[in-house]
């Protein structure tokens, strides 16, 4: 495929458009109109950073998630259905992926080689207005081809039902409508029908213009509490996690962590069903760490967030792949994802681990494999005595392994996980503050991911919310961003998937096991309201 010339095109039912020709290696696709080469509305569930293509030296290309909970299908040439994209995954011209869902926005690769063709394409695609090729035209030509087929779903007929009702004054507060039906009729968060028309409502997100007034109604929703007593999202928040006085005032004045939490919760309700496992196996992963962390006694407020750190979409592979604090793709093991360095700074016995193409993994190069360990080894600032013959790998993603040295790795242990996170935060713990200050839960989610930090931080304190505590001490950006996106993430999942166990088991508590305290049905309708219309 020398001298090709790579185009992506929308299949015919977002529009048709083509984008391109790309000069570049990499090709990216996300809602952040500065850092993409295609952007989309963050509306459709889209992640700020989304997607990515590389081009290969042989023309062919690897698309892969930028953000490792962002979904993406690949439907291949003549290859069946859609199939989920969790790591690096060739693609050739003339395959389809499609974002955040399998019926989401897709796009095809094609790859021009003939020059006539490609001046052909250029002249096809939509040039000039950057803008409008690659946000506002794409979202207009989704309402304009989606909406009616939305209203005509049984879905449809009901929100326009609730938008008459709204429009006439009917009921005073929108959120109590959405309340009230998740009550009464279990429309958004009752049962397994419910829990369908809450996935469409709100992956979809095509209503905007239709539901606009009712936008504005509830526009209110974004700042302080009201005299009519809606709750902003961070007092909803910390009444769905268990603690709404540490989590109110913490996302309150922490806008960067309010923002991630914002986007995460929408890339979590996108994968909703891949959560079900979570409350649904009284033996999994998420049910054991959850107890290991309640016998070491750690604050039950920590634990009813940390333990959803295992609770990943789908049930958990062995190995995990994903940009640590200096943005460099790692391994991840255990139900923590605990890179290396962030055991070795935890003091569990860890073995060490690198991530490598999948061809240097089954080949019989030590010498490269001893060197990628040795530089996992350096950066965490230790020594480990390497035996060739202990060097083994595990798959992590299409064309990637985790090269690792064999036998016990304390971080697959979630009881000793548990005990060096008592070292780390539980009670008398040096470097967070005392139970019920302010940012006392924030602050220890912080600090477990600062353990990836090359540069450490000593500690943080309840004077100030943890990511500006983070710029004080002159953290990174990079390092910074690293944690604040992974502690939104932990809530984010910590708030959907006890709404999502509540949903199937309509007015009972969710199992003790899973969860000690059940968030009420009407605080998971508003939460399904504020994400339905934008408005987090």
């Amino acid at each position: 495929m020398a001298g090709s010339v790579p185009f992506l095109e929308l299949t015919e039912e977002f529009g048709g458009t083509k984008f391109g020709p790309f000069e570049s290696v990499e090709i990216r696709l996300g809602s952040d109109r500065g850092r993409n080469d295609i952007s989309l509305p963050d509306k459709l569930g889209v992640a700020p950073q989304h997607a990515k293509l590389l081009r290969q030296d042989d023309a062919s290309f690897i698309l892969a998630p930028v953000d490792r909970d962002a979904p993406i299908y690949l439907y291949a040439r003549n290859d069946g259905p859609a199939r989920l994209v969790t790591g690096p995954t060739a693609l050739r011209s003339g395959d389809a992926f499609s974002l955040v869902k399998p019926e989401g926005v897709r796009f095809v690769l094609m790859l021009e080689r003939d020059p006539k063709a490609v001046a052909d394409a250029k002249a096809a695609a939509e040039g000039g207005d950057r803008a409008k090729r690659t946000f506002n035209g794409v979202w207009d030509e989704i309402r304009r081809r989606g909406l009616a087929s939305v209203f005509s779903t049984a879905l449809g007929n009901r929100l326009q039902t609730l938008w008459q009702l709204v429009r006439s004054g009917s009921l005073f507060s929108p959120v109590y409508i959405v309340t009230g039906m998740a009550i009464v009729s279990g429309w958004l968060l009752a049962g397994g029908s419910g829990v369908a028309a809450v996935r469409t409502n709100w992956r979809a997100n095509y209503l905007t213009d239709e539901l606009s007034e009712c936008q504005a109604r509830v526009e209110r929703l974004k700042g302080s509490q009201n005299l009519d007593g809606d709750p902003t999202v961070p007092s909803l928040a910390g009444t769905i996690l268990g603690n709404e006085d540490a989590w109110a005032k913490t996302l309150q004045n922490d806008s960067a962590l309010l923002a991630s939490y914002a986007d995460q919760l929408k890339t979590v309700y996108a994968q909703q069903d891949r959560f079900a496992w979570t409350f649904e196996d009284d033996k999994s992963v998420y049910a054991k760490l959850k107890q290991d962390l309640e016998l070491q006694n750690l604050p039950l407020d920590v634990v009813r967030v940390l333990a959803f750190a295992a609770a990943h979409p789908g049930r958990r592979p062995q190995w995990t792949m994903f940009p640590d604090s200096e943005d460099t793709e790692v391994c991840g093991r255990g139900p923590l994802d605990l890179t290396y360095r962030m055991a070795v700074a935890l003091g569990l016995d860890a073995k060490p681990d690198a991530l490598v193409v999948s061809q240097l993994a089954q080949s019989s190069e030590l010498t490269e494999k001893r060197q990628a360990l040795e530089q996992t080894i350096t950066l965490a600032g230790t020594q480990f005595e390497i035996r060739d013959d202990l060097i083994v790998s595990a798959p992590v993603a299409k064309g990637m392994s985790c090269l690792y040295i064999d036998g016990n790795d304390a971080r697959t242990e979630p009881a000793k996980v548990a005990e060096a996170l008592v070292r780390l935060m539980g009670a008398g713990a040096a470097g967070v503050p005392s139970a019920n200050d302010d940012y006392w839960i924030a602050a220890r989610l912080y600090l477990l991911d600062a353990q990836d930090f090359r540069a450490k931080i000593d500690g943080l304190d309840r004077n100030s919310a943890p990511s500006i505590q983070m710029g004080t001490l002159q953290v990174l950006d990079s390092r910074s961003s690293f944690a604040t996106k992974s502690v939104a993430r932990l809530m984010a999942r910590a708030s959907v998937v006890p709404c999502l166990a509540r949903a199937r088991g309509g007015e009972a508590e969710v199992p003790k096991w899973f969860l000690t305290r059940s968030p009420s049905l009407s605080s998971c309708g508003i939460l399904q309201m504020y994400i339905g219309v934008n408005r987090l």
